[in-house]
């Protein structure tokens, strides 16, 4: 009985010192936020588009160039009458700067293996941005771009 009103007011006394520990923030919390809106808005790519919200979040779109053979099937691209429907998605995070280019990582993909792999998506002065990840390098175009600086 006597240990285990023992053990009662030792962990009642931890319990109570644990409410005073002050937690350490998230690094999100404590450096403020990256600025993304140089890279955010819509852009265009021979066969798909990249979009980026003010806040780092991002979306990739791109053929696979493997047809669809079943209607359940992922990851390849569907032939519709009158479009072609991109099987390849990249979804990313932006969480900072580096050397000039906005870095993160992939939150979701088409192609499971590139789950968390490193992005970049730097800014190459002609109303276009590039997104590299992996061993991929996309360029993305804006309205003001020149015609087919992002194939055709």
């Amino acid at each position: 009985m006597r240990s285990i009103l023992l053990a009662l007011v030792v962990g009642i006394g931890i319990g109570f010192g644990v409410s005073r520990i002050q937690l350490p923030v998230s690094p999100a919390e404590a450096q403020p936020a990256a600025d993304f809106s140089s890279y955010a808005g819509f852009w265009s790519h021979h066969d798909g588009f990249i979009r980026v919200s003010k806040s780092g979040v991002g979306f990739e779109s791109h053929r696979t160039y493997v047809t669809c053979k079943n209607p359940e099937a992922s990851g390849c691209d569907y032939f519709g009458k009158k479009y072609i429907y991109n099987g390849g998605y990249l979804a990313f995070r932006l969480t900072g700067m580096k050397n000039g280019k906005a870095v993160g990582y992939v939150t979701g993909s088409s192609a499971s293996w590139l789950m968390h792999t490193d992005i970049k998506i730097g800014s190459t002065g002609k109303d276009a941005i590039t997104l590299q990840y992996g061993n991929v390098s996309v360029r993305g175009c804006g309205a003001n771009a020149t015609p087919g600086y992002c194939g055709a």
